[in-house]
């Protein structure tokens, strides 16, 4: 049995089961991955997460980088959404870009979500600098610490008081 501590993302739950979205990166994961089997019981220890879109404004900017996605993908499959969103889901390569399917979806069936799916292998990074951030807008950012930093500074730029929540991680 495995004992060290190991960060997974959650991506929703029922009550009863959780979900996890994590990335085959090495060993451990390659393992998890290839031999973890449904309804397997496990400890877990969090939430670490602070995100509460429900607490957001009507209008909300959602920019999420790579594994960031998971705190989104909780909300928008356990909650009905009645604010105006625009999501930015920046990934590398089309494994990255592990809920497109689900997103490209979701977007047809809720004319109040907007999804733009940026996947730098083959795009130029997400550039935020020329967005048009509605005022009484919230944002919220989940990524890597860079990206996190890199767009936080731009929308502060945009508006010094912006409503901003954000979550950074650091992978090895």
């Amino acid at each position: 049995m495995e004992k060290a501590p190991h960060p997974f993302s959650l991506s929703g739950g029922d009550g009863k089961k959780i979900y996890l979205t994590t990335k085959n990166s090495g060993d451990f994961t390659k393992q998890i991955y290839e031999s973890l089997e449904l309804d397997t019981r496990v400890s877990i220890d969090g939430p670490y997460g602070r995100m509460d879109f429900s607490k957001g404004k009507k209008n909300q900017v959602w920019v999420a980088g790579g594994i960031g996605i998971t705190p989104f993908m909780a909300y928008l499959k356990n909650n009905q959404i009645d604010q105006s969103i625009e999501m930015f889901y920046s990934y590398q390569g089309e494994a990255g870009g592990v809920y497109k399917d689900f997103l490209e979806d979701y977007q047809k069936k809720n004319k109040q979500f907007k999804v733009n799916l940026i996947d730098t292998a083959v795009m130029k990074p997400l550039d935020l600098k020329d967005y048009p951030l509605k005022k009484n807008s919230s944002v919220f950012i989940c990524g890597p610490v860079k990206m996190v930093e890199n767009y936080a500074k731009i929308f502060r730029n945009k508006d010094k008081n912006v409503d901003l929540t954000f979550e950074a991680f650091k992978l090895r």
